[in-house]
């Protein structure tokens, strides 16, 4: 299972090691539906492969993993702590 790891704190984005990416977008789709801050999932090249309203249908319809609050939480101490 591909694994994505958040981006910054207060970023909407998620990159797994390969360089893909889940991430909120305003833009359109190649066939113009608005996309108005839904969840994209985009390859290490930055081809769309799917959208949704929420990140979980994103992970379960695309069988990825996204860093859970928790995760980032320890992280983010841990970085905290090595500065």
């Amino acid at each position: 299972m591909k694994r994505f790891f958040k981006v910054g704190r207060e970023i909407d984005a998620y990159v797994a090691k390969d360089g893909s990416v889940v991430q909120r977008e305003w833009g359109n789709t190649s066939s113009g539906t608005a996309l108005g801050g839904r969840w994209v999932y985009r390859n290490a090249v930055g081809e769309f492969i799917d959208y949704s309203q929420y990140r979980n249908d994103l992970e379960a319809g695309n069988g990825i993993l996204l860093e859970r609050n928790s995760e980032i939480k320890a992280r983010q101490e841990r970085n905290d702590k090595s500065i």
